[in-house]
């Protein structure tokens, strides 16, 4: 996961995190937004985050999955932290659909219960 090497235009060494070499500056940031999606996730989720450079462009996947449920997107941006932004918004759509289904049935089904004569 870690593999560090020295860039002429940084004072920062790039290490390797999510397939692709980054600062720790940039890791920082795609890694607290990541937290705080993970956060938004259902209890006991894991993620899978990859990063692949192609020519100018930064192609991210990122998979999250819980019991029972997978989040998957995938986006193409200019630069990593970009590239994340897009996954992290496709995800939290998936979220809050995957919510508004999940509590509208359970509703649902509490309000079309037994009902006692």
């Amino acid at each position: 996961m870690f593999k560090e090497s020295n860039s002429g235009f940084s004072m920062q060494p790039m290490v390797s995190y999510f397939g692709i070499e980054l600062n720790q500056n940039q890791y920082q940031k795609i890694k607290q937004k990541l937290d705080r999606l993970m956060d938004r996730c259902p209890v006991s989720s894991s993620y899978k985050l990859d990063f692949k450079k192609h020519q100018t462009n930064y192609i991210g996947q990122l998979t999250i999955q819980s019991y029972g449920k997978k989040f998957y997107a995938k986006k193409v941006a200019h630069t990593p932290y970009l590239t994340f932004t897009l996954l992290e918004d496709e995800i939290d759509d998936q979220l809050l659909k995957w919510k508004r289904e999940r509590f509208s049935n359970s509703l649902a089904k509490n309000l079309s219960g037994p009902r006692v004569a």
